[in-house]
């Protein structure tokens, strides 16, 4: 596993102080780091510098990319690939590439999706934010919702106030999917400025072409908008970047293989109406892991479904200006939930709170 390294800067009459540690990576002790600006050429080459700057590549992007390879000690591939994604357009602010836009798909009666590789079922997504906040959470509860019969649950939600979210991912083992279930591991959030937008964005798995895709559901002041097609080339072993951007106000999810950091999907949404303010006072980002259904009005938990292995690592959350270990700390809700309480008894769950997850979901 990587070493992740404690990097704390401090600017006193022109004068850096700088002290570095290094910290296991599944010890829960937290890990902050204050990273200037100006201290960017520590970890970007001069040369490599340039390029991004004649490429015109955004300072957030390049401030970006300092702050996660000082966070997990990246290789110089990982940190190539990343510069080259950025030069190209791939990622950021100026992606452009994999930009796609909503899909205004039929519906059933019951207001599921009917995509070209199956029905995905509606989800209320204000709901997964309703579960009441309790500062510092350390421990995983569970919700009971009966009037949701659209799958089960893993969720964990920092606190407000960050821009990004990193963390490596597995995706889990499929031996057996039932046609009408969707397994999930995505990233979710709330925004708020002069509207309020939630969202889900990341890979869902449709066992009628046995592949990932990537999508995002997005709702804002009321309006939703889907895409379920979106590009996914990867393997198992991933790294997930979201990140977002005011003005004009955008989310990207950027997934890369784990190795390599070579991008493998670019999930590009860009808000409607005013969502992201400029300090990200109201932004919260949660991960998840979820095995949805599209049913006739109940859940279904002994559909032979059965989803191994879903894990989360070395999650890092992310400010304009620092970033620290995704620890109890910055924890707002943590659950699994389902209709019953035998239906979030399918989830089966085993954390380092919170900067690693592993789920097993098995509907038998």
């Amino acid at each position: 596993m990587k070493r992740n390294r404690f990097l704390s800067i401090a600017m006193i009459a022109c004068m850096l102080i700088s002290s570095v540690f290094t910290a296991n990576a599944a010890e829960v002790n937290e890990i902050v780091s204050t990273l200037d600006k100006t201290d960017i050429s520590k970890h970007i080459s001069d040369e490599n510098l340039n390029r991004l700057k004649n490429a015109r590549v955004s300072d957030e992007d390049i401030l970006s990319l300092a702050q996660q390879i000082e966070a997990y000690n990246s290789t110089d591939v990982q940190i190539n690939n990343y510069i080259e994604d950025l030069i190209n357009n791939r990622v950021g602010r100026n992606v452009i590439s994999e930009e796609k836009r909503a899909v205004n798909y039929e519906k059933t009666k019951d207001g599921d999706t009917i995509t070209p590789y199956g029905i995905v079922p509606y989800r209320d997504l204000s709901e997964k934010w309703n579960p009441p906040v309790i500062s510092a959470v350390s421990t995983l509860s569970n919700v009971v919702n009966a009037s949701d019969q659209s799958g089960v649950y893993y969720c964990v939600r920092s606190t407000a106030g960050h821009n990004q979210m990193t963390s490596f991912a597995q995706l889990p083992s499929l031996a057996t999917v039932n046609t009408n279930d969707r397994p999930y591991q995505m990233f979710t959030f709330a925004t708020s400025n002069s509207y309020t937008a939630y969202g889900d964005i990341g890979l869902v798995y449709f066992p009628s072409t046995s592949s990932w895709k990537g999508f995002y559901n997005m709702v804002e002041n009321g309006t939703r908008y889907e895409n379920y097609s979106l590009s996914f080339t990867g393997g198992s072993d991933l790294y997930f970047h979201i990140q977002f951007y005011n003005a004009p106000d955008k989310a990207v999810l950027t997934i890369r293989d784990a190795s390599s950091w070579s991008a493998v999907a670019t999930i590009t949404y860009t808000f409607a109406l005013d969502c992201v303010n400029s300090t990200f006072s109201t932004t919260q980002i949660a991960k998840e892991i979820t095995l949805a259904q599209h049913n006739s009005g109940t859940l279904n938990i002994l559909t032979g479904t059965k989803m191994n292995n879903a894990k989360y690592t070395q999650t890092y959350l992310y400010t304009p200006s620092t970033y620290y270990s995704f620890t109890s700390t910055y924890c707002a809700a943590a659950y699994r939930q389902g209709p019953t309480a035998a239906a979030y008894g399918k989830v089966t769950p085993t954390y380092t709170a919170w900067t690693s997850d592993n789920v097993t979901i098995s509907f038998n």
